[in-house]
C-alpha cells in the first residue's frame, strides 16, 4: 500500500512540473516604447546606450498571476538596442547637441510582495561619454533611483526605467562642456571596461561644498543639501550599534563582526522624526547615507564618494529556485534549491 502511495506522489509531482514549468521558465519583457522622456533643458543626445555592467545580469524579477510566480525580466530585443531606439526616438539629435553614449554600470528592477500591496523600484548607474572626433571621452558619472508602491507593480517598470534615464540626463544640464578630461580618447568597444579616472574639478576648487570643506554635522534632507553641505537647522541623528543578524546565511557571514548602525532623527524639541524622507547625515566627522533604510558610512575618494552596503536580491539565485521548484521533483528538488548560494544583503560597494 505505502508503495502505490509513493508511486502515487510522484506521478502527481511529475504532472505538477510538466504543468508548471512553462509559465515557471517563461520571462517577462519589458516594453519601452510607449514611454516618454521630458527634458526641456537638454544639451545633449544620445547616440548609443552599451551594456557595460559585469556579466550582463539579468535586470530583475517580478510576480506575475495570483500565486505571485517570479519571472526574470528581459528586454526582447535586448537591454542596448531597446534602450537606444527609446532615447533617439524620444531626443532627436540636434545641430548644437553634444553628442554622448551611456554605458550602463547597474540597472536593476524589482519588486517586493507587502501584504496586499507592492512595492517596485529600480536603479541605474552609468558612465557618460562625449563622442569626439578623436573618440570617446568620459564626461561624468550619473545615477538615480526611483520606488512606488500601488496594489499591483509590475506594468510600473517601463515607466520607472525611462524615469531613471531622463534622471540621468538631467544631471548632464549644468555640466561644464568647456571642461575636458585628461584622460585618452577610447573606441567604443572600449567603453564597457574601461574605469574612468575622477576630473580635477574638485582640486581646482570648483567643486560642490561638500568637496570643498569639512563636513558640518546634521542632517541632509536632500541630495542637494548634502552637495552644499547645508543640513537642515532644525534636525539632529542620535546613534548607537546594533549587531548584525538578518540576511541569508552567506550575508550574515560576511557582515560578521561589523556592526549595524541604529539612528534616530531628532527635531528641536528633541522628539524623534521619521527617516524616510532623510538622505544623509554627519556627525561632524563621518558622513553617513542612508540606503534600504539603513545608514552607512561614506568614504571619500577624491571628487566621488563611495559607500559599502548590502547587495540587492539575487536575481540569479531566485531565478534557479524558480525553474528548479518546476523542473524537478522529490528529494532531486530539495537538493537542487539548496545548492545554490543566496548573495542577497551580502556587502557590495
Amino acid at each position: 500500500m505505502s508503495l502505490l502511495f509513493r508511486r502515487g506522489l510522484v506521478v502527481l509531482a511529475v504532472l505538477w512540473s510538466v504543468l508548471l514549468a512553462p509559465a515557471a521558465m517563461a520571462q517577462y519583457y519589458l516594453d519601452v516604447r510607449y514611454q516618454r522622456i521630458n527634458l526641456p533643458s537638454r544639451t545633449v543626445h544620445v547616440e548609443q546606450v552599451v551594456d557595460g555592467r559585469p556579466g550582463k545580469p539579468l535586470i530583475g524579477m517580478v510576480y506575475r498571476g495570483l500565486d505571485n510566480r517570479s519571472k526574470p525580466v528581459m528586454f526582447r530585443r535586448g537591454l542596448e538596442a531597446e534602450l537606444t531606439d527609446l532615447l533617439r526616438q524620444q531626443l532627436p539629435a540636434r545641430p548644437d547637441d553634444h553628442a554622448i553614449v551611456l554605458c550602463l554600470r547597474q540597472l536593476r528592477v524589482g519588486e517586493q510582495l507587502n501584504g496586499l500591496t507592492e512595492k517596485a523600484s529600480a536603479d541605474l548607474a552609468a558612465d557618460v561619454y562625449e563622442h569626439l572626433p578623436d573618440g570617446y571621452h568620459f564626461v561624468r558619472s550619473v545615477s538615480a533611483h526611483t520606488s512606488s508602491r500601488a496594489l499591483e507593480t509590475t506594468s510600473l517598470h517601463a515607466e520607472h526605467v525611462a524615469l531613471l534615464l531622463q534622471k540621468c540626463l538631467e544631471q548632464l544640464t549644468t555640466h561644464n562642456w568647456a571642461e575636458r578630461t585628461t584622460g585618452p580618447a577610447l573606441t567604443l568597444a572600449q567603453l564597457p571596461t574601461d574605469v574612468p579616472t575622477t576630473s580635477a574639478t574638485a582640486t581646482a576648487g570648483t567643486g560642490p561644498a561638500i568637496l570643498r570643506e569639512f563636513p558640518r554635522p546634521g542632517v541632509y534632507y536632500t541630495f542637494e543639501q548634502f552637495l552644499a553641505n547645508t543640513p537642515a537647522p532644525e534636525l539632529s541623528a542620535s546613534t548607537d550599534i546594533v549587531a548584525f543578524g538578518f540576511g541569508p546565511p552567506q550575508a550574515r557571514l560576511l557582515w560578521l563582526g561589523i556592526p549595524r548602525l541604529r539612528v534616530k532623527i531628532l527635531n528641536e524639541k528633541n522628539q524623534s522624526q521619521p527617516m524616510k524622507q532623510v538622505w544623509g547625515f554627519s556627525d561632524g566627522r563621518q558622513l553617513f547615507v542612508q540606503h534600504q533604510k539603513q545608514f552607512f558610512p561614506l568614504h571619500r575618494h577624491r571628487d566621488f564618494f563611495t559607500f559599502v552596503g548590502e547587495a540587492p536580491t539575487d536575481v540569479a539565485y531566485m531565478q534557479a529556485r524558480a525553474t528548479g521548484s518546476a523542473a524537478v521533483v522529490g528529494g532531486l528538488a530539495g537538493a537542487l534549491l539548496t545548492s545554490g548560494v543566496d548573495h542577497s544583503a551580502e556587502p557590495m560597494g
